[in-house]
């Protein structure tokens, strides 16, 4: 990871970018999408149960 030298911008810039950074990862939309993965018989067995999603 880089590590910058930021004791020459002051603490209210810091502040305030980072709060600009946080509000526009609010703004975005992020789906997640897991899935589980089964072999043909695994699922054959478990029809009901065989296909899970989460959304996060």
């Amino acid at each position: 990871m880089l590590k910058r030298d930021l004791s020459e911008i002051s603490t209210e810039k810091l502040y305030d970018m980072a709060l600009k950074t946080v509000a526009s990862l609010k703004q975005e939309e992020i789906i997640i999408r897991l899935k589980e993965r089964a072999s043909l018989e695994d699922n054959l067995e478990n029809l009901v149960n065989s296909y899970f999603e989460w959304k996060a």
